[in-house]
């Protein structure tokens, strides 16, 4: 795997998280992963504004407004593991279609 940062000035702004090995595991199991991953990073980084995935010769991007308003809240570094967790199973439970 590796990382790289796109600033903007002196911020980042993205981060893309290469993968070099292929992902095993169904399509929804990535995509729920994917979706933590970026909620983790986008909450834990204010200046951060996209978060993109390669893999298995796929590029999704997930952005921090198309994340806000998926989870109806902004993302902050208030929000912890276990509260993005929760509120993936609730919006998910509730029939909301995940944003990649």
């Amino acid at each position: 795997m590796s990382i790289h940062i796109l600033t903007q000035g002196k911020e980042p702004s993205q981060v893309t998280l290469s993968y070099y090995d292929y992902l095993e595991g169904s399509e929804l199991e990535l995509r729920v992963n994917m979706l933590f991953n970026a909620s983790c990073l986008l909450s834990a980084a204010s200046n951060l504004q996209t978060v993109a995935f390669q893999f298995n010769e796929k590029r999704i991007c997930l952005s921090r407004a198309e994340l806000e308003s998926w989870y109806g809240r902004a993302l902050t570094n208030e929000l912890t593991e276990y509260m993005i967790l929760k509120r993936m199973e609730k919006l998910v439970i509730e029939g909301n279609d995940l944003p990649l």
